[in-house]
């Protein structure tokens, strides 16, 4: 029968199911994810879909110490109150005899801090086995990063690499640079496979391959790997691993040279005894050396000369029966495993702040990266000054450093006469009288009417504090580059002839001058994760090198100190039911519409969110559900249950809010937060359901869905408040300790989003919420600790309470806010973190695809968030990706606000026609995401 045939036999018998969530096996296939998740058929599931995040933990003793594993046996039969240990348990006792070996190794304060948790939480005897096996350190750990040409497709063209246990860092140069690190490594931590082990069979070493962002760094190797291994997401590499080998011929030695090394290395000592076999030792081994024919036991005349007690030796003592016959050739195989991470997914900051934050010596580097050229690489990448020069003029033009130099220089008058000497055009304005000051200086572009001296600066007295200095143009112009850059210049040369790269007077190698620049980042991030590991291993005894993410660490530290006792993990149809429920973060303004307020606004924050949560949970709700999840029907009280997983039909919805309660999920997989819920079918879980009838009050029919009955666990309350207060403690002690910051990023990492963040609302309506909060609640609002809110606005310079005066909201993590403080100093927090890139591509793709016209940069005052909006319809576009489009007037802001995000700086065409009004936009002092 042809197979459409027997389908459609199939199909028309009824023999045919759909497929859907509650498909068993389904979720092990690769189509889980094109399932719809809005219908079960059924919510029934098989066991091994429920199972507990841990056994009960009731053990009082420490296994595997003792030499006598009858010892361990005995003790268990106690704990367990059986008579018999089953298989399982008997070899769960001989591994940990074994592998308390490799953990006894380990330093005594690591050993004592283990053991002392794993005896505090009684932990069972796989839970010992998991702890000592998370405790002992990989084999080796290697550090490494990429220098590669930065244009086009980018190309490696150096690599360095560090032992974590070694100081030295070692470099490679050249195109080839990624297959020479794999050819080290597999040299220096590889292994043969030994001949008489199966090639498939050999399980060659480990080590640890560590990068910071490590997709960029990995994306080198990738070619060199085998059997590759990866965990991601989206596109960026999380961990994982891959097989480095070789093939190779190995030639063993001839048996006169096997005869030889034995003559060397094994009888000496017996020769140095022996008087009468001394004396002609060496000249029979001269002999022994320059014969082509094979020496055996019965022809050794030939290398003896009458020597008849060296015969008489060898042929007793030599080991002729275990020499090789003849010269042969080997085929051998080496290899080695490489276990791949990215550090910054454990240490979620950049590389320039490991100093700071880890209290390191790190300096200052300046690598002008815009000379490495493919072209300069291949070239021999040696500079002249003036080409060092022009990169760093292009590399560092925005950086703040440079506009500092600048602000210093015009504070005093001999600076502002040194501008003034360079001919530049030079626009002074004083905004809002003397509280502030903007100095705009245009090199190139700047109309003629702009002409006002900067010695009127001086004459307006204003806080040299509250200005920033505006560039605007650098253009050719090589007195002010000098005026400009020259330190960092000075910099760059000082270093460059420190590490012996000046080849000529006035040229430098700058590949070579790189690789010191690397070396120094695989130093820092060695030096860096080693105080972050040894810092959060003293303090919740969990190493960093068996976790690929900080949250993953967190999670472990939360299941040893038993915030999951009892608490069950769902997989299949429970989890994926269970997940409908579960919301995210949400960003909106009210109604989902734009707005621009005027008057007295508050930013309204939570006090750490993610940690006030977990308290809140605890301390308020119980904790965690624990035991298995039922099935719901119409005979179940939900008021008598613990929690519960609905989803439901809204028949009615007597309350509309700005802000909704739920939201639907649309067919794209975005979230409409919204009130029309008469006649949908929504999934809610125990609090959602209750909001929704106490304040929207809807009515409902339940469909289906999940409930527990079996208790809650509490202990995350007070585990998450012990390392709150504990924080709190050290950020007072000493806020540079870099164990507080740790603490801090370990409690954001532990818990998912459920909780209200900050919010901007009416300045008048903080203490009226404070109020009507402590009449429901109970609970003072207004404060500094757990589950508390504060106004939380800020800006450098700022002098008591600040408010925002003046906002426009664009949409999600899109907003302008004109901030004052009690000194009536002002500032700008512009935030654009929640563009999508798409909005820049559509443009770039549908709408100029072919412009290619110059633009120049722009930095001047918002004075009015207003201004944003006249801008709307010119071109802009950004330096960083080169892409260039006109937005019409159409109210697509994120266009703009995107660009802005991505490149800390908003790029205008040059404009014919004069502005009517300033253009406007990074203003400062500003925090700009």
């Amino acid at each position: 029968m042809h197979s459409l045939a027997l389908l459609k036999h199939l199909r028309d018998s009824g023999s045919l199911n759909a497929i859907d969530a509650t498909t068993r096996g389904i979720f092990m296939t690769q189509y889980h994810d094109r399932l719809s998740r809005a219908e079960y058929i059924t919510l029934e599931y098989p066991p091994e879909a429920v199972r507990p995040t841990h056994p009960e933990r009731s053990y009082s003793r420490l296994f595997g110490r003792g030499e006598d594993i009858d010892d361990d046996v005995e003790a268990m039969k106690d704990i367990l109150q059986v008579d018999e240990l089953d298989e399982t348990q008997i070899k769960a006792l001989k591994n940990a005899m074994k592998l308390h070996e490799q953990y006894a190794a380990l330093p005594a304060h690591m050993r004592t801090k283990l053991d002392d948790k794993m005896l505090a939480n009684r932990f069972t005897l796989d839970d010992q086995l998991a702890t000592m096996r998370r405790a002992i350190p990989p084999s080796a750990v290697v550090f490494f990063d990429f220098e590669s040409s930065p244009f086009g497709e980018h190309t490696p063209y150096g690599v360095c690499y560090g032992d974590y246990n070694q100081d030295t860092v070692h470099t490679i140069r050249g195109e080839d640079c990624a297959e020479a690190l794999m050819d080290e490594l597999l040299e220096v931590y590889g292994c043969d496979c030994p001949d008489d082990v199966d090639w498939g069979e050999f399980n060659p070493p480990v080590i640890k391959l560590m990068a910071h962002n490590a997709t960029y760094d990995y994306s080198f190797l990738f070619k060199h790997l085998r059997r590759v291994k990866f965990l991601e997401k989206g596109t960026s590499l999380i961990c994982g691993t891959a097989l480095v080998s070789n093939e190779y011929m190995r030639t063993t030695e001839s048996p006169n040279a096997q005869l030889v090394r034995w003559m060397i290395e094994d009888a000496c000592e017996m020769v140095e005894r022996d008087n009468n076999i001394r004396p002609q030792w060496r000249r029979c081994l001269q002999h022994l050396r320059k014969t082509s024919t094979f020496v055996t036991v019965d022809n050794l005349h030939i290398i003896s000369h009458g020597a008849k007690n060296v015969v008489a030796f060898l042929r007793e003592n030599a080991p002729f029966n275990e020499l090789e016959p003849e010269m042969i050739a080997k085929r051998t195989y080496r290899a080695l495993t490489i276990a791949l991470q990215d550090t910054y997914k454990m240490i979620s900051m950049p590389l320039s702040q490991f100093g700071k934050s880890f209290n390191l010596p790190q300096g200052k580097e300046v690598m002008p990266h815009a000379l490495m050229t493919k072209e300069f690489v291949a070239g021999g990448g040696v500079a002249t000054l003036d080409e060092i020069r022009k990169a760093v003029c292009e590399m560092y033009l925005s950086e703040n450093d440079l506009v500092d130099k600048l602000t210093r220089l015009v504070a005093d008058h001999g600076g502002v006469e040194a501008v003034r000497k360079l001919g530049c055009r030079v626009h002074a304005t004083v905004v809002d009288g003397d509280s502030e000051l903007w100095l705009k200086i245009d090199f190139k572009y700047a109309p003629d009417d702009l002409g006002l001296c900067l010695d009127e600066l001086h004459a307006k007295k204003a806080h040299l504090a509250a200005y920033r200095l505006i560039i605007e143009h650098c253009g050719n112009d090589n007195a002010l580059r000098s005026l400009v850059y020259e330190d960092l210049l000075d910099h760059v040369i000082l270093k460059a002839r420190e590490y012996d790269c000046e080849v000529s007077p006035g040229r430098y190698d700058m590949i070579e001058y790189s690789m010191h620049y690397c070396t120094i980042d695989v130093q820092v991030l060695k030096d860096g994760w080693r105080v972050f590991h040894d810092l959060l291993f003293d303090k919740f005894a969990l190493s960093t090198f068996h976790f690929p993410t900080l949250a993953g660490l967190a999670d472990r530290y939360f299941i040893d100190e038993g915030c999951f006792e009892g608490v069950c993990e769902v997989s299949g149809v429970v989890q994926s039911f269970i997940a409908q429920c579960s919301v995210g973060g949400r960003v909106m303004c009210a109604h989902n519409k734009r707005s621009h307020v005027k008057g007295k606004i508050a930013d309204f924050d939570g006090v750490s969110l993610y940690p006030s949560s977990m308290d809140r949970l605890g301390r308020q709700y119980g904790g965690y559900l624990t035991g298995h999840p039922k099935v719901w029907d119409a005979s179940v009280d939900l008021g008598a249950v613990d929690g519960y997983f609905l989803k439901i039909r809204v028949t009615k919805v007597g309350r509309a809010f700005a802000f909704p309660i739920v939201r639907i999920k649309t067919d794209e997989g975005g979230c409409d937060w919204t009130n029309d819920l008469e006649g949908r079918d929504i999934f809610v879980d125990r609090f959602t359901l209750e909001d929704l009838v106490s304040h929207s009050k809807v009515e409902y029919t339940i469909l289906q869905g999940y409930y527990y009955d079996s208790g809650r666990n509490n202990k995350i309350a007070s585990v998450i408040r012990t390392m709150f207060n504990e924080r709190l403690r050290i950020k007072k002690e000493d806020k540079t300790n870099p164990l507080q910051l740790i603490i801090k990023l370990m409690m954001n990492s532990g818990y998912g989003k459920c909780d209200t963040d900050s919010m901007h609302m009416d300045y008048a309506d903080v203490n009226r919420l404070a109020d009507e909060f402590q009449s429901r609640y109970g609970r003072t609002l207004i404060g500094k600790q757990l589950g508390q809110f504060h106004v939380d606005f800020e800006f450098d310079g700022s002098v008591g309470e600040i408010h925002s005066e003046e906002a426009v909201f664009i949409g999600k993590k899109t907003y302008i806010d004109v901030l004052r403080d009690e000194a009536g100093n002002k500032a700008y927090h512009i935030r654009c973190k929640g563009i999508p890139s798409k909005c820049v591509d559509h443009a770039v793709i549908t709408k100029r695809p072919h412009q290619t016209a110059p633009a120049i940069r722009v930095f001047t005052i918002l004075d009015s968030a207003e201004y944003l909006l006249d801008l709307l319809p010119r071109g802009l576009r950004a330096m960083g990706k080169q892409l260039k489009f006109e937005l019409k007037n159409d109210g697509r802001l994120e266009d703009l606000m995107y660009v802005a995000k991505r490149c800390r700086e908003l790029v205008f065409e040059e404009q014919r026609a004069p502005l009517s009004s300033p253009l406007a936009f990074c203003a400062s002092p500003t925090h700009l995401h």
